[in-house]
């Protein structure tokens, strides 16, 4: 209590609280919209939606405040989250979460292929709850915004320590956040948060800020949010549960359900499978037989674990994105137990309930000699093994939701990329080969050739082998290639394919009813006419000599993109296009209703772009408001600047936290612990910039042109070197990685972090209730930042929005700020 006495320890200790409370909160926002959009970062732009309205809320009604009336309103404030969030998950969530979910996962749970109105309403029902959500939590956000904006204004000489606290606390959250996931149910944890806020309210109001009146409002509503916390606790009371569901769980990975799928006709038995995230991911269920190991043979019919036997047993063979060991059990009863199998599953939740389910008897599969069930992320155990497999087998992997979506957070993603695809090559065996059950396969066959030309092979064309199903084939099967759901599985092989094992593939997949698309050494060979026309396509990208260009110009004919993947863009289910908006074709197909790749992959981007535009009208449209509003109090020539110095920071330092939080996705192997553990270390780094600050800037050392140029510089030098040590370093410990992954943003972040509480400084001096428009339009322009990411990554890579963001640095040295002895 002693510590609330004094004045500006009220203002640090409210900023490190809130902070730490709506950093959690914006990791669930993240977690949901991972699961449900598959877009967690969208997290930012509603948190600064929020924020940045409260900023310019105080602009126009609080001004000149007592510190009584400070303290009085940020504990009502505080009461006001409580019971917004408390709302939330009482009613709002149970409403929007509880009517949306059970028809997204009718056609996930009956194995229905979607039709293209199943998809444009799959998605609109998915954006209509992410974006309703999101919005509510905006208004929490606004909430806390305003608590921000008062602070800032009143103590804005202590602009430095107070942005200190403020990242602290946020640091703290961040961290907490990401392990809360781990260890309690999701719904919990906001109430968790609300109980937080009635608490640090009653502190303040036993100050004697709020009254009794006060004092007994915060006591009641911390009561209340501990009596909803035990009871969730205790019944789950707020789990919302969808059809056939035996039992969920979340984690930092995704929300895992166990459903029933119904009974199988020939086993008579019921059958199983996880679902990830509310179907935006499916782990099959097999049941290993203790008393019949060996019941399943090879070629009965197709399965992704048959790719692996299509020209003999292997000796052993390495399982990509295992699942609840499907592929496994499989392969262990077709070459029965003789190969020896690895499989590697990034969720340990799946696993964990897999191996604790007495019915599927796979704890006892799992301990079997040559069985070897590992945890862990994928490209991450492809950068520690120095092990060497006759088979790599890349089992079903993705969403449903990428498909149609593309530009995910998912680290499946990373392990197509032309860097994933040189490893696995190196970890084959000299006649061992990879196989691929989806993917749009001219985007692998392009990283390939990328790959291969590593190895000093040109020409791949002898390496690769295709098959498909009959009926695809017989449908079409190079327009199927050209799909995003392509049914064509490729095998791609470390030394030319010989004349031999091309025939033995076909005649192992001809039992399975599938034939050859494109393999060497088919002189003789019966092939269907449309794998001939196929077969041209695909010589033509394996054997080219520029094979980005070559895809270039295909996608440009399709609209549509088909370039090879990378690391810095692995966007292996994006096929949108740009170009294809400058195109009279697009927009011919477009008023005339026809359903096609490009229309479909544009119209859904086309939510999240109208979402950039009305952010951009509503901030444009505010800014000219208050500028109109306001025009006797605002000087042009004097503040213009600043608020332009105060929107570009916020964009700039927006681009570079979403390169850095896409980058380390992969190095880290999680986008929720990315968010957490690089923001955490991102804020951090700006506190102590921000705490240095002072001394530096007061001393005369530098000044804020100084410090943009130092910021585009490091940001500069980042480009270059971050890649370079996450390439040399992804195999490390996960602690390890972490500690690096702290030590590489502490420079670019302590030196970024000195902008922004020096200009609040500056501007404090010079126009008090400037303040909070400068922190809208921060907020406003960092929203924008978020949701433009999302468009540019595609065209410039993850690293090159930290380009974007040095280059807006840059200008900040060519405008004429006042300082407060010009005012």
């Amino acid at each position: 209590m002693r510590f609330l006495s004094q004045k500006t320890s009220v203002a640090y200790a409210t900023l490190l609280v809130t902070s730490f409370i709506i950093l959690i909160l914006q990791i669930i926002l993240a977690s949901y919209l991972r699961a449900y959009l598959k877009l967690p970062f969208l997290s930012v732009s509603f948190a600064f939606l929020g924020l940045s309205s409260a900023g310019l809320v105080a602009y126009y009604y609080f001004r000149d405040l007592t510190l009584k009336q400070l303290l009085f309103k940020v504990q009502a404030l505080l009461q006001v989250f409580g019971i917004l969030l408390i709302f939330y998950f009482c009613y709002f969530f149970q409403n929007t979460i509880q009517s949306q979910i059970n028809p997204l996962v009718n056609l996930v749970l009956q194995d229905q292929i979607p039709t293209d109105q199943d998809v444009r309403s799959f998605f609109a029902a998915v954006y209509k709850l992410s974006f309703s959500n999101g919005l509510y939590f905006s208004l929490c956000f606004f909430v806390v915004g305003l608590i921000f904006s008062l602070i800032y204004k009143f103590f804005s000489e202590e602009a430095a320590k107070l942005y200190f606290y403020d990242l602290c606390g946020a640091t703290l959250g961040c961290v907490l956040g990401s392990y809360l996931l781990n260890v309690v149910e999701i719904s919990t944890i906001p109430i968790l948060i609300a109980l937080i806020a009635f608490i640090f309210a009653l502190l303040i109001n036993l100050r004697g800020e709020g009254g009794r009146l006060g004092v007994m409002s915060s006591a009641i509503c911390a009561l209340l949010a501990g009596g909803l916390l035990l009871s969730n606790t205790v019944s789950d009371a707020f789990h919302v549960r969808i059809e056939n569901e035996v039992w969920s769980e979340w984690n930092a990975y995704s929300r895992v359900t166990l459903v029933k799928k119904g009974f199988d006709e020939k086993s008579g038995e019921m059958e199983y499978k996880f679902m990830l995230d509310n179907g935006a991911g499916i782990a099959h269920v097999v049941k290993f037989k203790p008393d019949d190991p060996y019941r399943l043979k090879p070629f009965e019919e197709f399965s992704a674990a048959t790719l692996a036997f299509l020209k003999g047993t292997p000796d052993d063979m390495l399982v990509l994105c295992a699942g609840a060991g499907n592929d496994m059990v499989e392969s262990y009863s077709y070459s029965r137990g003789r190969t020896d199998i690895t499989g590697i599953e990034l969720n340990p939740l799946i696993v964990k309930k897999a191996r604790s389910t007495e019915e599927f008897h796979l704890k006892e599969f799992f301990e079997r000699d040559g069985v070897h069930m590992i945890v862990a992320e994928g490209r991450t155990f492809l950068e520690a093994t120095d092990r060497k497999y006759s088979v790599v087998l890349y089992s079903w992997a993705g969403s449903p939701r990428n498909t149609y979506l593309g530009i995910t957070a998912n680290t499946s993603q990373f392990l197509y990329t032309r860097e994933a695809f040189l490893r696995v090559l190196n970890i084959l065996k000299d006649d061992g080969y990879i196989g691929i059950v989806n993917g749009n396969k001219l985007k692998l066959l392009g990283s390939f050739k990328k790959s291969f030309a590593a190895l000093g092979v040109d020409d791949i064309s002898a390496h690769v082998v295709l098959v498909a199903p009959r009926d695809i084939v017989e449908a079409g099967i190079r327009s199927n290639m050209l799909a995003p759901v392509d049914n064509a599985r490729l095998l791609v092989k470390r030394t030319p394919f010989t004349a031999q094992e091309v025939r033995l593939i076909q005649s192992n997949a001809g039992k399975m009813d599938y034939l050859l698309v494109y393999a060497p050494h088919t002189d003789g060979l019966d092939l269907h006419s449309n794998s001939l026309e196929a077969a041209k396509l695909i010589r033509t990208v394996t054997a080219a000599r520029d094979v980005r260009a070559v895809l270039t110009d295909l996608s440009n004919r399709q609209l549509a993109d088909y370039r090879p993947i990378s690391d810095d863009k692995p966007f292996l289910d994006n096929y949108y296009h740009l170009p294809s908006l400058l195109s009279i074709g697009f927009w011919k197909d477009y008023f005339a209703g026809n359903s096609q790749l490009a229309f479909s992959h544009h119209l859904l981007h086309f939510y999240n772009f109208a979402f950039v535009l009305v952010l951009i009208l509503a901030g444009a449209l505010m800014l000219g408001a208050t500028l109109l509003i306001k025009r006797r109090e605002v000087r042009i020539r004097r503040d213009l600047p600043w608020l332009y110095f105060f929107s570009c920071l916020g964009l700039a330092f927006m681009f570079v936290e979403i390169s850095f939080l896409y980058q380390f996705i992969l190095y880290l192997g999680n986008p929720i612990y990315s968010f957490s553990v690089i923001l955490a270390g991102v804020l951090f780094s700006l506190g102590l910039g921000s705490l240095a600050s002072d001394k530096l800037c007061g001393s005369r050392r530098l000044n804020l042109r100084t410090i943009a140029i130092l910021c585009a510089g490091i940001l500069v030098a980042g480009y270059v070197y971050i890649p370079w040590v996450i390439t040399r370093t992804l195999g490390m410990g996960l602690a390890w990685r972490i500690l690096l992954a702290f030590v590489i943003i502490l420079p670019t972040g302590f030196i970024l972090g000195m902008m922004f509480p020096q200009g609040i400084k500056l501007v404090g001096r010079i126009n008090r209730n400037l303040l909070p428009l400068a922190w809208g339009l921060n907020g406003y322009l960092s929203v924008i930042g978020s949701a433009l990411s999302i468009y540019l990554a595609p065209i410039v890579g993850f690293s090159g929005l930290s380009l974007i963001g040095a280059a807006l640095y840059v200008t900040l040295v060519l405008i004429p700020l006042g300082m407060p002895e010009e005012g």
